[in-house]
């Protein structure tokens, strides 16, 4: 099934490997243990003395209603992003680093990942590939090779929540309503990992770990076994993704110096607009709207 967001992002970064095989692609990525906590611009509802705090005892149900309660507070993020994929087959590791921003500003959701980055086998090199989501319209822009791919993946007149569970290739239930969660999901709590690319998770803020398995007659359950997902309840933000898709394949995503609600300057704003380059140096395809 064609995901909504981010969708080139499946074929990008899917790979056929065990998830203990991964083990080695965390010599490459930064030891998160050693980043500060995550900067947060507090907002007016987050002022509230009252608001419930996570124990440590707490189920399930309490994380995620605490989960839902951040996410209506979040009106954008920014992070440093390492995504990690192994092919097994090919014996060839891959790492892309770069930046996320989200922005729910004036509940218009944009989003772009931002890849300067990539670390093939031992081999580093700059290579920009820039994706960016503007509330109708999906950009791939690869500068290596000049060329701009721009797609209408949103119906004309409707929305898009890129941080929905099923309408993106990573499930992110930031300030999804648990009851939505749970209807979809069975959700367990989990420890932090000891092995593996997220081993190195931080300490401070302490984590949370969570695990969703796709119900039976899902359409999730199409597209991916589990998800496990590592967030600082304090922001409802993520530091750690790791998701075993249905077939095997396997991603993983890493997010250290994240700042909850920011303010952004002029150039992360541009950032998150889309501007098609010069024809005359670019190969430029634009794909309107054509219905599911």
């Amino acid at each position: 099934m064609l995901h909504l967001i981010m969708i080139l992002l499946t074929s990008l970064f899917l790979w056929r490997a065990p998830l203990a095989d991964l083990s080695a692609v965390a010599q490459n990525l930064p030891d998160e243990r050693t980043v500060p906590e995550v900067q947060a611009v507090p907002t007016s509802s987050e002022a509230d003395s009252s608001e419930r705090r996570i124990d440590p005892d707490d189920g399930v149900d309490e994380i995620l209603e605490v989960l839902e309660t951040k996410g209506g507070q979040l009106n954008g993020f920014t992070a440093d992003v390492t995504y990690a994929k192994e092919d097994e087959l090919l014996g060839r590791r891959e790492i892309r680093r770069g930046k996320v921003l989200y922005s729910n500003a004036k509940a218009k959701r944009q989003f772009a990942i931002l890849f300067d980055t990539v670390i093939i086998n031992r081999r580093k090199e700059n290579q920009l590939r820039h994706y960016v989501f503007d509330g109708q319209w999906l950009a791939e822009v690869d500068h290596a090779n000049k060329q701009f791919i721009k797609r209408q993946i949103v119906a004309p007149g409707q929305t898009l929540d890129p941080l929905k569970i099923g309408e993106g290739p990573i499930p992110l239930p930031v300030g999804q309503a648990r009851a939505d969660v749970q209807r979809r999901f069975e959700v367990e709590r989990i420890a932090l990992p000891s092995e593996g690319p997220l081993a190195t998770l931080p300490t401070k803020p302490a984590l949370t770990g969570l695990r969703l398995v796709p119900k039976k007659n899902t359409p999730e359950a199409e597209d991916f076994a589990s998800v496990d997902l590592f967030y600082d309840l304090e922001t409802g933000l993520p530091h750690g993704i790791s998701m075993v898709a249905s077939n095997g394949d396997t991603k993983m995503v890493r997010l250290t110096n994240l700042i909850a609600n920011p303010e952004l300057d002029d150039q992360q704003q541009a950032m998150l607009l889309i501007q098609t380059p010069d024809p005359a140096q670019w190969a430029i395809d634009i794909r309107p709207w054509k219905g599911e």
